[in-house]
């Protein structure tokens, strides 16, 4: 199973995955409790409220490997939450977030017969969903396990690739 992410470009030579940079603000909100989403030009704007605080986002920077906070796509971010949501006006800023998921036109799921050091491997892949990572695995994960099964039916102790 290769779900290596972005080192799937050294992994495997896939030059088709690339990083996407996503970054959170926390704020302290306990009157904001219902989940919120909006999105114009490629610029996510959402609410996740859990208990007295609201985590909100966001971005989507394609290209950027950066796990660092950046202060002025923070202010960008609240200044599109608070004209979406007025409530987080008066919210306070208690910390921030910043990631990078592998993204992937489109997502890699499927198996591939790799030659390596002479000798052939079985490889199932698995990655590329981005940002939408959490929400497409469920899925992706039964089709990759599905091709795992397939494989794994056909190897018998002398059986030869």
């Amino acid at each position: 199973m290769n779900c290596t992410g972005l080192r799937a470009r050294e992994l495997v030579n896939d030059p088709k995955v690339y990083p996407i940079k996503g970054q959170l603000v926390k704020m302290k909100a306990p009157w904001i409790k219902a989940f919120v989403y909006a999105c114009d030009s490629k610029r996510p704007c959402y609410f996740i409220p859990h208990d007295d605080v609201v985590w909100v986002g966001g971005t989507r920077d394609t290209g950027d490997y950066s796990t660092d906070p950046c202060p002025d796509t923070e202010r960008d971010i609240l200044r599109r939450a608070k004209a979406m949501v007025p409530q987080a006006e008066t919210a306070t800023v208690l910390g921030r977030w910043a990631g990078v998921r592998p993204q992937r036109d489109p997502p890699r799921v499927e198996k591939e017969l790799l030659f390596v050091k002479g000798k052939k491997l079985r490889v199932v892949h698995n990655y590329g969903h981005g940002a939408n990572g959490i929400t497409l695995s469920w899925g992706t994960g039964r089709h990759a396990a599905r091709l795992a099964k397939e494989w794994a039916s056909e190897i018998t102790p002398s059986a030869k690739l």
